[in-house]
Order: structure tokens, then sequence, then C-alpha cells
């Protein structure tokens, strides 16, 4: 068993969430998927022209998602660790945890839908003030 290593300083901390980030985005799917959706829709906010608020709004989800991404790859990481073999209370912390990042979604697809929709629709239609 390895020792813990000491976090002393405000740049390790910064150091391990750099290094938890670089994780998930190399061994995790989901997270790869979240930061090309994150692409998309940061070129699209500039394509239509949000304004700040909506930014603001886009930007929350985005955090939102990463965050709930990174804490679900946490708990399977721990559960998969503590627990390798089968065991229904494993099974449904990752499940609940996986719920956690659905219920994200599923808001910031709300949020997108409230923000670019009618964006979409006027420049569809050519409609302007949108």
């Amino acid at each position: 068993m390895t020792e813990r290593p000491q976090r002393t300083s405000l740049i390790g901390a910064f150091r391990a969430a750099f290094a938890g980030l670089g994780y998930a985005v190399r061994t995790q799917p989901n997270m790869q998927v979240h930061i090309f959706g994150a692409a998309a829709v940061s070129i699209a906010g500039v394509v239509l022209g949000l304004s700040a608020v909506e930014w603001c709004l886009v930007a929350l989800c985005i955090g939102l998602m990463w965050a709930t991404e990174l804490l679900n790859t946490s708990v399977e990481v721990i559960i998969d660790d503590l627990s390798p073999e089968y065991r229904d209370h494993a099974r449904i912390a990752k499940d609940v945890a996986a719920g956690a990042v659905l219920s994200s979604a599923i808001a910031a697809a709300i949020v997108g839908l409230i923000v670019f929709l009618p964006k979409v629709i006027a420049l569809v239609t050519g409609e302007r003030g949108a």
C-alpha cells in the first residue's frame, strides 16, 4: 500500500483537480461526449449571438453536466475498488449516480430548448430580434 500524498498547497490542490479531470476525459467516453457537446453548443451560441444572460445559463448547464459526470465517475471508481464482486447496493449506488447525470442532462436540455429554439426558429423564418 502506498502512502497517501499530502496536498499542502493551493497549487497541489489544483494539480489534483486537473489530474482528476484529465483521468475522466481520458477514460470516460461519456465525458468525451459532454466535452464535444459543450463545444458544439458554444459554437452554436456564437453563431446565434447569445446574450450575456443566455451565455450564463449555457455555462451553468455545461458546468453542471461536467460536475455530475465527474462525480458519477468518482462513485464508479470507488465502488469498483471497494466492491469488485457484484453487490446489489453497489449497483444501486452506481445507478443513482447515473441518475444524477441524467437529471442534469434533462435540465440542460430544457434550458437549451428555451435558449436556442427561439433563435433557431427566428433564423429559419427570417425574423429578427430573437
